[in-house]
């Protein structure tokens, strides 16, 4: 089954967003199955770090390519 939003780069575009402008190392899981979603995270960079504890499960873990500094934002004053 193929979607026409597949492979004109919308996920990309979000994900470099979120990591451009919030910028924090994290982890997420998809479900191994999910071979598409397997290879996008790939080519973003995503690294499995699935423990050995875990290899039964329906899922890998993957962690962000590296930790991004947050862009800093002018400061909001609060009150006197």
């Amino acid at each position: 089954m193929r979607y026409t939003h597949h492979k004109r780069g919308f996920g990309r575009q979000a994900l470099q967003f979120l990591l451009e402008h919030y910028g924090c190392a994290h982890e997420l899981k998809v479900d191994r199955i999910n071979q598409s979603a397997l290879k996008f995270y790939e080519a973003m960079g995503y690294a499995d770090v699935t423990a050995e504890a875990d290899a039964h499960q329906t899922w890998l873990r993957l962690r962000s390519p590296v930790k991004i500094a947050l862009k800093t934002a002018a400061a909001i004053a609060v009150g006197d």
